[in-house]
């Protein structure tokens, strides 16, 4: 039992490292291993102890002891209280934006009427284990891209609809482009004879003006249907829009 718990304890460490992820361990969850760990002392550490070194266990063991003979009382001051809402917010920010910089995380805290300085910005982030924006950047995920990118992002998909007409039944498709951040749906185009030319015109509809679909839009996500051709991409690139094609 305890050895098929170890070998599992460091595949799951193993993994973790793979995808470069460290643990931000809470003091509850230290305060955790600190009692358990004493109980194994340090032969037994050295054995079963994967997650972090025994010498680290048995520090957190030695705090929590002394931490009961002091004669210190945590006050929750209203500045400590403060402190806990710019910690849950500037994780917050630098989690959903990746992009976003210390200084960028401050000018965002004084919008909303809170002084931080940008060491106290890194020192939080780096605290909870979130690295400096340009490695953010090089791993965000998915989510975080849609998330940062949302105001300028719109997606389109084909629905197909079968009509009984004088021919028999007809397939007809339908292109519909939503924007993202306005939750706006535009249908873009209905046929039942869709092909290259018609989505190249439909491309040229959706950028043609100030008033098109896609003004000030960066972004245009689809999947790899062939009916978004690649001159229906090119034409929306030469404006401006960049197609990211889904797996």
């Amino acid at each position: 039992m305890i050895n098929y718990l170890h070998a599992e304890n460091e595949i799951l460490k193993e993994q973790l490292e793979k995808k470069d992820v460290k643990l931000a361990l809470s003091n509850t969850q230290r305060r955790k291993l600190a009692k358990c760990g004493k109980k194994l002392e340090r032969k037994g550490l050295m054995q079963y102890a994967s997650i972090v070194t025994p010498d680290r266990i048995l520090y957190w063991h030695r705090k929590l002891v002394a931490l009961k003979y002091t004669a210190k009382r945590k006050i929750q001051t209203d500045r400590q209280k403060e402190m806990e809402t710019i910690r849950e917010f500037c994780i917050k920010f630098a989690e959903e934006n990746a992009s976003w910089g210390y200084g960028r995380i401050q000018g965002a805290f004084s919008n909303f009427g809170y002084e931080v300085s940008e060491t106290t910005v890194g020192n939080m982030l780096r605290a909870a284990g979130i690295p400096p924006s340009e490695e953010r950047m090089k791993r965000s995920t998915w989510k975080q891209f849609v998330r940062s990118h949302m105001a300028t992002m719109c997606v389109a998909d084909f629905l197909t609809t079968e009509v009984w007409t004088m021919r028999g039944l007809v397939r007809y498709h339908t292109l519909f482009v939503m924007n993202l951040a306005k939750s706006r749906v535009q249908i873009a185009q209905i046929s039942c004879q869709m092909n290259g030319q018609v989505m190249a015109q439909v491309a040229r509809n959706l950028t043609d003006s100030e008033d098109d679909f896609l003004y000030k839009m960066e972004y245009f996500v689809c999947d790899n249907d062939p009916l978004f051709t690649n001159e229906f991409c090119e034409t929306l690139e030469t404006s401006g829009v960049k197609v990211i094609k889904t797996r």
